[in-house]
This record gives C-alpha cells, structure tokens and sequence, in this order.
C-alpha cells in the first residue's frame, strides 16, 4: 500500500485487538535468541504476538495445526513444511544462498526486510513469495526522552561498515562546529548503552554501510 506521495505506508501503532483472531498459536524457530539483531527480531515479535494473546512456541508444527516462521537457519530447516512455514530474514543475505530446493519447489514463501531486498530477490523467486516484515520496535522501552533536560551530548554517530577515514571527517566537522559527540560503533556496544545515547543526545549522525 503506498501513500499519497507514493512511498509505502507503515504501521506506527497496532490494532487494539488481534488482526488475525484466528491465529492462536505460532511457532518461531531460531538458534539463538541472544546476538544481536537476529534475537531483537526474536524477542520484539514475540512480545507483539503475545500482546495479542497468541500462543509463541520455539518448534515447528509437525502436523500443520499451526503457522511457523523460520526465522533465522537451523538444523532440518529443509524438511519443514513449506506450507505452514515462511522462511526469513535472517536465513540468507542473497537468494542464491538458500537450499537449491527452496527455489525449485514454487512453495516456500520467504520474510524480506524491506522493498530493496524484495526487488533483488524476485529476480530468482516470484514476487508473490515474498513478504516485507521489518523489526518491530518495543514502545514500552524505546521512546522520546520526557524532558531537555536529561540531555548531555550534541549528538552520537552510529559507525557500522565504513572506512575509519569517514569516521575521521565526521569527527573534525563536528570539532569545527564545536559540537560535542560520542561515537556507538557497531558491535561493541551493549543495547542499554545505545537507549541512554539516544535519550542523552540531541540528534544522531548514522555513518553506515549495509552487512552484505
């Protein structure tokens, strides 16, 4: 769905009641709930299911009683039921890095981030396939900072993926301007460490490449 200046709608507050009534139960399979990324994905659609009163199990359906998502590759990923299944996001970074099977078979339905990685995938599998489900965010813990006061810093710059020299540039422009910063470098923060930052400084500078 697209808006009025053609850009895709996206849903900032949830039904009040389950979309989806019924749906009661939903298995969400991993192999690890706990670095980074993959397990925020984990954990925010979990709480979100869970809002609704649906059932989140960490096994698949062997008889089909419920949905699943795959969400990130494990062991027997393959003999899942495709029809009971959807396979993503955090399974293959490129279409060519899923089972040969899952191409050919014309079943599997795959969980995409967003309307860039849909295009490159549908040059291998039919775009009625494929599903946008960006990470939720949790409301209850992420949100504005109340007050000005609680701010300390000019602003952070999130680095992730980019040479040093960029890094560096930044750095001085913000030193010309006399702006105070503290720099979050990807992979070696805790998240805690990263929702004080963004509640203690005015605004952020994201110095990012993509993973893949």
């Amino acid at each position: 769905m697209l808006d009025e200046d053609g850009l895709p709608k996206i849903i900032q507050t949830l039904p009040e009641a389950n979309p989806w009534p019924h749906i009661t139960k939903v298995g969400l399979l991993t192999h690890q709930t706990h670095h980074r990324g993959p397990a925020r994905r984990f954990w925010n659609l979990k709480k979100g299911l869970e809002a609704y009163g649906v059932e989140v199990v960490q096994k698949p359906s062997l008889r089909g009683e419920y949905p699943s998502a795959c969400l990130q590759t494990i062991v027997g990923m393959e003999s899942l039921n495709p029809k009971t299944t959807m396979f993503g996001p955090n399974v293959a970074s490129y279409p060519t890095e899923f089972p040969s099977s899952f191409l050919s078979s014309g079943q599997h339905h795959f969980i995409l981030q967003s309307k860039w990685v849909v295009d490159m995938f549908s040059n291998f599998i039919d775009e009625d396939k494929l599903y946008i489900c960006p990470v939720g965010v949790d409301h209850d813990a992420w949100f504005p900072a109340d007050s000005s006061a609680c701010i300390t810093t000019d602003c952070f710059i999130y680095f992730k993926n980019r040479p040093r020299q960029d890094l560096d540039n930044v750095r001085r422009i913000l030193k010309d301007l006399k702006l105070s910063y503290k720099v979050i470098d990807y992979g070696s923060y805790h998240e805690n460490e990263l929702l004080n930052t963004c509640r203690s400084c005015r605004f952020a500078i994201l110095l990012t490449n993509t993973e893949t």
